[in-house]
């Protein structure tokens, strides 16, 4: 049997070294971004499974599993040009965040043959309506879809915005922050056309709003982070061996990559009626 240890907390350098002291085969965390660098500049005598990103040492023990709002603009990228939009208006905050997940999205889309027609960037000063009336004098409309990088409360605001000026013509697309995880139909009824990825576990396994920090939208997606390593743990194996072939997670299935990255296929989905749902 494969004894397992799972950790969010602080200190996490040497709860990673009790892990092992303690006799575990397999290691799963840290969470945060910090910890995970801590513990990726260790060496790692057993299978550690992380769960963020990091730019810091790599062995072949290590592997990653992350939920990534640069894939996931990766993927919006790669969809709406296979669904042939071709001109993007990209709204974004004006924070790091923004500029990662902003440029995770340019990459593969100018790449491709896209074009980026404006980029409106915002802050908790800006007036959004007066930014997107004036955005819009400026281009003369000249974009087809609009990636939009935002969380819930600023997204239901823009939206309406966005079909004031009729711009419903532009489909929009965006990543999972767009949606707080749990049914409320009266708030995201305003966001009602969108189309955003995320996984599967979220469309099933809607919880009650326990109003979380936005950054966090819904835990649900963290309980299907730990689901996911319980299952990787089980067939870490049979990936190394087949890695093309993926293994099945309930319906959602994990691959992983020459880089010992983690990747899952994520479900598309739209908003109808104030409700997410699987887009068919």
């Amino acid at each position: 049997s494969i004894t397992t240890h799972t950790f969010r907390h602080f200190y996490a350098t040497s709860l990673y070294k009790k892990a092992l002291t303690d006799g575990a085969d397999f290691i799963i965390g840290p969470l945060s971004k910090a910890d995970v660098t801590a513990v990726a500049s260790l060496s790692h005598p057993v299978p550690t499974l992380l769960l963020n990103e990091t730019d810091k040492r790599k062995d072949n023990y290590t592997y990653f599993l992350t939920l990534s709002p640069i894939h996931e603009a990766k993927l919006v990228a790669m969809q709406a040009k296979k669904d042939g939009y071709k001109h993007a208006l990209i709204i974004a905050p004006n924070t790091h965040w923004g500029d990662e997940v902003m440029l995770a999205f340019q990459r593969p889309w100018q790449a491709h043959g896209g074009q980026v027609a404006s980029i409106l960037r915002y802050d908790k000063n800006t007036d959004l309506k007066a930014a997107i009336h004036d955005l819009l004098h400026g281009t003369g409309e000249n974009f087809d879809m609009v990636f939009l990088l935002a969380y819930p409360s600023k997204a239901r605001e823009i939206m309406p915005l966005l079909k004031y000026y009729d711009l419903e013509k532009a489909q929009v697309f965006a990543t999972s922050s767009v949606y707080a995880g749990s049914i409320d139909a009266n708030q995201d009824r305003d966001l009602d056309g969108i189309i955003f990825c995320d996984m599967a576990y979220v469309f099933t396994h809607n919880l009650p709003n326990k109003h979380w920090p936005e950054q966090l939208n819904s835990y649900s997606r963290l309980y299907a982070l730990g689901l996911d390593s319980a299952t990787l743990v089980e067939n870490i194996n049979k990936l190394l061996l087949f890695p093309a072939m993926g293994v099945n997670n309930q319906g959602e299935l994990l691959y992983l990559t020459h880089d010992q990255q983690v990747v899952r296929m994520l479900t598309w989905g739209t908003f109808r009626h104030g409700k997410a749902e699987v887009l068919q």
